[in-house]
């Protein structure tokens, strides 16, 4: 039976294997009459294959994230994943659910197929496209533009707004426009120090989780010898990189001479994985830009300065 409640789900059916392909019932697609139609008289409309749809994959309304997995969907919301539906003949689980959404780019052609369906009324069928100033779609609309109303809307991961060109600049007028003792990172390395030299730390390795495009992570070479800036933002880490590089970006921002940058390394994370190593002075400064600081705050990571 159709509806919104649970018993609608086709996973809590009986007999499912004969309703349709799904769990690895034979471990590949299966011709499309195999299974019995469903009472309109369409085939697998549940399992066999995942079905693209034109639709952006993004959060619906209300989306949050769990501390326990802070990024599983959530970098896909960038208008170059869209959304498949329907499961397929290896989904298990809540992955065959009608309830189930999921994505992938659409050079991604494992376990996914096409039905072929006909509008019934003259109107326009509506897309969703996330509009995300810095990303070109690799996914353009694939059917007639002119039989569909495209609908423009935000990306529901709130990170990606931090790869514009407003929030480089942003980011960099926080961390080098004011180089003086009361600038924030002056400030902010201020507090480090302390916290370095009380624990005797000088000369162990570092890590800054939220790095920027920067500064902080250069300031901290006078203290460490190896110092690890990791952040989510591309835009904030290759500005870093060419910083490191070049030492100057324009004649308006310039790496002090003192600061050695060799000793400083860049990498773009969206989570904290193992390869990072273990580190003697941890830094977190961007509970700000975050999905969830009580994920980063309960990370069990050695040693750690809120700012």
């Amino acid at each position: 039976p159709l509806g919104d409640d649970i018993t609608s789900d086709p996973i809590f059916c009986d007999n499912l294997k004969k309703k349709s392909n799904t769990n690895l019932a034979f471990g590949s697609p299966t011709p499309v009459t195999m299974y019995p139609p469903t009472e309109a008289g369409f085939h697998d409309v549940s399992g066999n294959v995942w079905v693209w749809t034109e639709d952006h994959f993004n959060g619906l309304p209300g989306f949050d994230t769990t501390y326990l997995y802070d990024d599983f969907s959530s970098p896909c919301f960038d208008g170059r994943h869209t959304t498949i539906l329907g499961g397929s003949w290896i989904s298990t689980g809540d992955e065959a659910s009608r309830f189930a959404r999921f994505s992938f780019r659409r050079h991604f052609f494992q376990h996914l197929g096409f039905r072929l369906a006909r509008t019934c009324n003259l109107g326009k069928t509506p897309v969703k496209e996330l509009n995300i100033e810095t990303l070109v779609p690799d996914n353009p609309i694939t059917v007639p533009k002119e039989s569909v109303q495209l609908i423009s809307v935000p990306s529901a991961n709130t990170q990606m707004y931090y790869e514009t060109d407003v929030a480089v600049q942003d980011q960099l007028e926080l961390e080098y426009g004011d180089l003086s003792k009361t600038g924030y990172c002056s400030q902010l390395f201020g507090v480090c120090k302390q916290a370095i030299e009380k624990e005797q730390l000088t000369g162990s390795t570092g890590l800054v989780l939220g790095s920027g495009t920067g500064l902080t992570s250069f300031m901290l070479t006078q203290l460490l010898c190896k110092v690890f800036g990791i952040d989510y933002s591309g835009r904030f880490i290759e500005t870093a990189q060419q910083l490191k590089s070049s030492g100057h970006q324009g004649s308006e921002i310039k790496i002090p001479d003192y600061l050695d940058r060799d000793r400083v390394v860049f990498k773009q994370l969206t989570w904290i994985p193992n390869e990072v190593g273990h580190h003697s002075f941890i830094l977190l400064d961007f509970l700000d830009r975050t999905f969830n600081p009580s994920e980063l705050i309960n990370h069990p990571l050695n040693s750690l300065i809120n700012q």
